[in-house]
């Protein structure tokens, strides 16, 4: 195997594929794809938006509906200081016999006024059980905020029902607050929590498993076009097999690296306009200098 011939393969097929119009689009559009994945989903949650959310409630058990009413009626001071998403919600009382089955249809209609119908009742063993009928039940706020409303209202209601004083009840209500700390080697310790460790696993495994996904497509494609062009056959009368695909290898390899590159001089960039931010998460223990070494070294 002769290295002149090995690297004049190598130089061919780096220059064919970095001069193509897909490798500038790719290395720029992946970088902000990435970004937009990271932000939107965050930006979208912060929006607050104005809507009021009319939800017809069925109360069947008999104090549910008051509750909810009371929670809303709280002032209006103290809900924006706690920016409380139950602000948006309007609750609604049904006439006396109005049937459920005609208002969840209403729910269905886009152009009906209400956005949801709260069925509330209590089975035989006194369970409270509700079930929500939403034209968007993806709403996290609002599911989470009925619920959270609910078992409050119920608990305040089995509170008073057995006598409980005001303070011992705020007594019952506190929580644990349980912190997770991540014991390193050598016993050093930092903060953590699950949901930040299974982020950074999962985003780091997505990321290797689409480029060696993509690079291997682009290694395939390559040894295809080789295959259905005349090319191959002059270069196999002055090359090996062997060095043919090895230098197919390393030039494509060549150009993921170069890939890389482009992408780590765009993060310097961003650590130089704002190093607040960068150096913020690698004092949190998000993103680790070693862990971006060990990543790009694979």
């Amino acid at each position: 195997m002769k290295i002149n011939r090995l690297l004049a393969v190598v130089k061919r097929e780096f220059k064919e594929r970095v001069m193509k119009k897909s490798f500038l689009i790719f290395t720029l559009i992946t970088p902000l794809l990435f970004g937009a994945l990271m932000v939107v989903p965050s930006l979208l949650w912060m929006v607050k938006s104005e809507k009021v959310n009319k939800i017809v409630v069925f109360d069947k058990s008999g104090f549910m509906y008051e509750g909810l009413v009371s929670f809303k009626s709280e002032a209006k001071e103290e809900r924006e200081k706690k920016e409380d998403f139950a602000s948006q919600i309007e609750f609604v009382k049904p006439p006396q016999n109005a049937d459920l089955k005609s208002y969840i249809r209403k729910v269905g209609d886009e152009n009906s006024e209400i956005d949801g119908v709260l069925e509330i009742y209590t089975e035989e063993n006194g369970k409270v059980v509700s079930t929500f009928y939403g034209r968007n039940i993806s709403n996290i706020k609002l599911v989470s905020t009925l619920e959270r409303n609910l078992n409050s209202i119920l608990l305040n209601t089995l509170l008073k029902k057995n006598n409980i004083s005001e303070e011992v009840a705020n007594e019952l209500k506190k929580k644990v607050e349980l912190k997770a700390v991540k014991v390193e080697k050598g016993g050093k310790t930092k903060e953590s929590s699950f949901l930040k460790e299974y982020l950074k696993t999962f985003f780091v495994s997505m990321l290797l498993y689409m480029l060696i996904i993509g690079y291997g497509q682009t290694l395939m494609r390559g040894v295809m076009e080789e295959k259905s062009s005349r090319v191959v056959e002059m270069l196999l009368s002055s090359l090996k097999p062997s060095e043919l695909l090895l230098g197919k290898v390393l030039g494509i390899a060549t150009v993921g690296l170069l890939q890389y590159l482009i992408w780590v001089l765009c993060g310097v960039v961003l650590f130089i306009f704002n190093p607040a931010n960068f150096t913020s998460s690698l004092e949190k223990g998000f993103i680790k200098p070693e862990e971006v070494a060990l990543f790009l070294v694979f």
